[in-house]
């Protein structure tokens, strides 16, 4: 009697459950963490533009005010991506309010005051 090799019906079905199981675990996990570094990407842009708003107002004993990104790095002397690389758009705002706004899905908004010695908080400007 001859002994065939291989693997049953069942035994593949169960492997391929598993390893969707798991697929949807890494997946979930990818886009909890990839949400997480975007939020801080926006938390460090916002309190480097609170920096640079409280120098640019020692300056010009006015705070800047724009949603030109070119514009902001040149006035502000800060470096945000532009482009099309870019996760976020700022904008400055006159009365020392920053804000961060991702149009994509899910849409956030972060913003800080130059008051604020804390994180950045969600939603629009004050």
């Amino acid at each position: 009697m001859k002994v065939q090799k291989g693997f049953t019906l069942m035994e593949l079905i169960a492997a391929v459950i598993v390893i969707g199981i798991l697929t949807s675990l890494a997946i979930a996990n990818y886009t909890s963490a990839k949400e997480k570094t975007l939020n801080k990407e926006a938390f460090s842009s916002l309190k480097m533009l609170r920096v640079a708003e409280k120098s640019y107002y020692m300056d010009y004993r006015s705070y800047y005010s724009s949603t030109d990104m070119t514009a902001i790095n040149n006035n502000l002397k800060v470096y945000l991506v532009t482009g099309s690389k870019r996760n976020w758009d700022y904008t400055v705002y006159s009365s020392g309010c920053s804000q961060a706004i991702r149009s994509n899905d899910p849409a956030r908004k972060w913003y800080l005051t130059i008051a604020n010695d804390g994180d950045p908080v969600a939603g629009n400007c004050p």
